[in-house]
């Protein structure tokens, strides 16, 4: 489970209910809003994005954009938080029996998802402050522990120090498009070095 503040667990119960007001048909100017979201933040990063880059983006009104967010902080917490959302449910399946077919289409699917949400926790984790602060660290350590628990079951190496090693492989794996044989040279490097030879052709 990912374990956040209070504060933090509202600002993901509020990205949920926005995602699904954002379906409705009555709510076009936040499915707008929310559409150029992800590719206004990564191209444009927090500290330089506006309100008037959003409404012009996604071709609504400064009110639509005040019905939603109460300025361009929230905006951007809101938003971050829905990339957080998308990267650990991907996270939560990772395989407890990391055999080599399991890993490729995990990472496969990881690669795809990060590739669209990754820039957004990291302008997520620049633009937090105050009480979300501590929520930094909880969305790290969720992946530590994911990899963690795949590791566990093998013989060798200490779990917790290896744990971080594996997540921060898998993340800069995630951070651009990858070749097929990339793909392959990390399997391989995560199934000889981290979990083990009997699931290296497994």
């Amino acid at each position: 489970i990912l374990r956040l503040s209070p504060e933090g667990r509202t600002i993901f119960d509020r990205a949920a209910e926005l995602d699904a007001a954002a379906a409705r048909s009555d709510k076009r100017a936040l499915g707008a809003i929310l559409g150029v979201a992800n590719a206004l933040i990564a191209d444009r990063g927090y500290r330089g994005l506006r309100i008037d880059d959003v409404v012009r983006a996604a071709e609504v009104s400064r009110g639509s954009f005040y019905t939603y967010f109460q300025d361009i902080d929230d905006f951007v917490r809101v938003v971050g938080v829905r990339a957080i959302q998308a990267v650990s449910e991907v996270v939560r399946d990772l395989p407890d029996v990391p055999t080599r077919a399991a890993l490729r289409r995990w990472l496969q699917r990881y690669a795809e998802v990060s590739l669209a949400s990754g820039p957004l926790v990291r302008v997520w984790v620049e633009a937090i402050e105050g009480p979300l602060l501590g929520d930094r660290a909880a969305v790290t350590d969720w992946g530590r522990r994911r990899m963690a628990t795949m590791l566990q079951a093998r013989e060798f190496g200490d779990v917790d120090i290896e744990a971080e090693i594996l997540l921060a492989v898998v993340e800069v794996f995630g951070s651009r498009p990858r070749t097929k044989a990339e793909l392959d040279a990390v399997l391989m490097l995560i199934g000889r070095g981290f979990v083990g030879p009997e699931h290296a052709t497994a």
